[in-house]
């Protein structure tokens, strides 16, 4: 008995050393962190909330907010599981619980950023910060709807959404397919914080389709071609 006990710890001892040592290689000290970010086909995850991103970030990162687990989940959705994926916070703390939740949700390749933005800062390296770009009022969206053309898709989203970004093919075959007959307007909805709010608008992406100015589609989240081709079809 006391071999097959001495022989059960060994073999626990041995588990969590490798444990140990995988989740070594899976956090990236600042420099490594950098260095690896800037290969091809990789992607980068910010996992603070929206105000913290928008104070600064890493360039070309996308956003999901860990303490909003709805949200959180529903943006990876659109992340690919199988390229590299590099996820950081404000300290650590959230990214490591993130990446843990990622790695057990399939996710292949997973690294976080120890010390988060506060070590990056520290370290002097660069952040992509927040626009002055001023906002839009209701009176202002109403006439570039109007001024747009007859049929007007309106697009609200941001570069750091995942699903905003994959849903850029589908609205370039739309424009491909139906050329000057559809207008496409762009609301950066990480930075017109105010109209969002006006429009009483959920999770991005947002998308509302208008005849001559009046609504006639409105639909969030990931949208098949097929979808808008439907709305589109009868009032062009």
């Amino acid at each position: 008995m006391k071999v097959k006990s001495w022989l059960a710890l060994a073999l626990i001892g041995i588990f969590a050393s490798c444990q140990a040592q995988n989740n070594n290689k899976e956090a990236l000290g600042v420099d490594a962190f950098q260095q690896q970010i800037q290969q091809p086909n990789v992607q980068i995850l910010d996992v603070r909330t929206a105000g913290e991103f928008a104070g600064g970030h890493i360039a070309n990162a996308l956003q999901a907010d860990w303490t909003i687990p709805d949200q959180f989940q529903e943006r990876v959705k659109s992340i690919d599981k199988d390229k590299p994926l590099y996820v950081y916070c404000l300290s650590g703390v959230r990214s490591a619980e993130a990446a843990d939740w990622l790695r057990a949700h399939g996710y292949a390749h997973v690294y976080h950023l120890t010390g988060g933005i506060q070590a990056w800062k520290q370290a002097d390296k660069p952040l992509v910060g927040e626009s002055n770009e001023p906002q839009i009022t209701m009176e202002q969206y109403q006439k570039m709807i109007q001024q747009a053309g007859a049929v007007t898709l309106v697009d609200f989203g941001a570069d750091w959404c995942p699903p905003c970004r994959k849903m850029q093919p589908v609205l370039d075959a739309l424009k491909s397919k139906y050329g000057t007959k559809l207008s496409i307007v762009k609301i950066d909805a990480g930075k017109q914080s105010d109209i969002m709010k006006q429009m009483n608008l959920p999770a991005i992406p947002v998308f509302i389709i208008y005849k001559n100015g009046q609504e006639v589609f409105r639909k969030n989240g990931i949208i098949a071609q097929s979808d808008f081709e439907a709305a589109i079809q009868p009032i062009l």
